[in-house]
């Protein structure tokens, strides 16, 4: 039996007779070294809304975690999460590590993502790992999600809106603006021509309320490039 047709019986036949779920001891990534050898672009993204620096290695991935940070939905994610090991009976080892970790109140999303689902499918093993992890994640009550770029992330509005918002995300929010923010975001929701002075807030601190899910914003309007507003 040559190689390729070794790889692709194990990668389609085989099950695991054990799966090892691994955390970083410390509840931060497992990888946390970039590796920089390989010709992409990385990079270090800080998130405001987990209090920490994330690696990223791949532009889509830096990209999901921009609309995750200002996601209202999303109480917190976690790049590079755990470590999946699949043992087979063979003595054959797989492992798995899922890009994003998501956490939607009491629901949780594992992420993997992708420039396109081509990717996936080029390659017989890989796909029989992406079908292992969502199965191990469907039993632990988990949601397992591919993300395309070229059409779940790239095109959509949520995307177009987090490219603004994540700018302003250090934003420090004052009392006063708790108190500006809710009839401004409202004013601009109803497109209300005159407001009260009460309405006067700067889009920065808009976009800070949303990263801190101080306030929230529907992911598939048009959030503008600068707020105007007519004082009375």
């Amino acid at each position: 039996m040559s190689k390729e047709r070794k790889k692709r019986r194990t990668a389609t036949s085989l099950q695991p007779t054990l799966v090892k779920i691994v955390r970083s001891k410390d509840g931060g990534p497992i990888r946390t070294v970039v590796e920089r050898g390989h010709g992409k672009a990385t990079g270090i993204f800080t998130s405001r809304k987990n209090r920490r620096a994330f690696p990223w290695e791949a532009i889509d991935e830096r990209h999901f975690m921009w609309i995750s940070e200002v996601d209202f939905r999303v109480t917190s994610f976690l790049v590079q999460p755990f470590r999946m090991e699949f043992y087979f009976a063979n003595g054959e080892k797989m492992i798995y590590f899922p890009d994003i970790e998501r956490r939607l109140g009491s629901k949780v999303e594992i992420i993997e993502v992708k420039k396109t689902r081509a990717e996936i499918a080029r390659d017989p093993r890989y796909a029989a790992k992406i079908a292992l992890a969502r199965a191990v994640s469907r039993r632990q009550g988990w949601e397992f999600r591919v993300i395309s770029a070229d059409t779940d992330l790239l095109p959509t509005q949520a995307f177009a809106n987090a490219k603004l918002i994540r700018l302003d995300r250090f934003t420090a929010i004052g009392s006063e603006d708790h108190v500006r923010l809710p009839v401004a975001l409202l004013s601009i929701q109803t497109r209300a021509s005159r407001i009260s002075r009460l309405a006067f807030a700067k889009r920065a601190d808009c976009d800070a309320a949303f990263t801190a899910r101080r306030r929230n914003w529907d992911r598939s309007r048009t959030w503008p490039l600068t707020l105007s507003f007519h004082i009375r």
